[in-house]
């Protein structure tokens, strides 16, 4: 889109639309020069704008209000405060994907469905662009999960880890250094772990058999195997899927045997079953 001028003044007449309502239509005039211009750049006062447009102050408090509450806008107190353009963020997609989720217009099922078709090609992309840096991150989450599942000895002190397998996928997002996916990826994290809380507490093989998986795509990452990074986001989508679609109630409430009983019995980190 083609910057314009900060001196441009945009006509009234040429945008304002009798039917809607005043300040709807100061939004959408505000909006449309904030689109325009850089993260940072300060937008005119309050009194600046009312005065260049015709309207009351409380007309375009209403707007700027709007807008921030959008993200689109910041409003900074003191002496060099003001209006200044913000720098895009991923909660408003969280809160239109979870409005949806919580409104019953996506369910669950839905959502595994766009992870599983989505998730995949995302981790094909990160072990491409995958840094040191970032992989020792998702490493040191994987090893989070796999103490917290050898120190869990009922479903309760399991479930502690339930924000890392959200902290996981964020973190291969980011990987694939592409902010959009990024944007999308933590914006789905909270509704995420919504729909983790609203299914029966994840059982100790469940948890073992998530951390195989998280240790296969790892390796994958670490050897910029994309084929390999991909199959192994498949599995572990694919068994969210069937969890959600499945979504039974009973657990068993104590794990049984040694820590290492679990599937994850014979993976390390580095060297996990292939």
């Amino acid at each position: 889109m083609q910057k314009r001028s900060k001196d441009t003044v945009v006509s009234l007449e040429d945008f304002l639309v009798s039917k809607s309502r005043m300040s709807d239509q100061v939004k959408e005039l505000l909006k449309e020069l904030v689109l325009t211009r850089n993260v940072g750049d300060r937008i005119p006062a309050e009194n600046e704008i009312a005065r260049q447009l015709g309207v009351s102050k409380v007309t375009v408090r209403q707007a700027l209000g709007n807008l921030e509450a959008q993200g689109l806008i910041e409003r900074r107190r003191g002496i060099n405060g003001g209006n200044f353009v913000a720098k895009p963020t991923s909660s408003n997609m969280t809160e239109l994907v979870g409005n949806y989720f919580r409104m019953g217009d996506v369910t669950a099922q839905n959502l595994m469905e766009f992870r599983c078709a989505l998730e995949p090609a995302i981790a094909k992309l990160a072990a491409l662009r995958v840094t040191n840096a970032e992989l020792q991150k998702v490493k040191n989450v994987i090893d989070d999960l796999e103490n917290n599942l050898n120190r869990a000895t009922t479903l309760k002190e399991l479930q502690l880890g339930r924000s890392k397998v959200t902290e996981f996928h964020v973190l291969v997002g980011e990987a694939s250094h592409n902010p959009f996916v990024s944007h999308v990826m933590i914006g789905m994290a909270t509704v995420l772990q919504t729909v983790l809380d609203q299914l029966p507490p994840t059982d100790f093989e469940t948890a073992g058999r998530f951390v195989d998986h998280a240790k296969r795509l790892y390796n994958a990452l670490k050897q910029r195997n994309d084929s390999g990074a991909y199959e192994a986001m498949l599995k572990l989508c694919e068994m969210y899927a069937t969890r959600a679609s499945r979504n039974k109630s009973s657990r068993p409430l104590r794990k049984k045997g040694s820590t290492n009983e679990a599937t994850h019995q014979n993976s390390s980190t580095d060297g996990g079953r292939q």
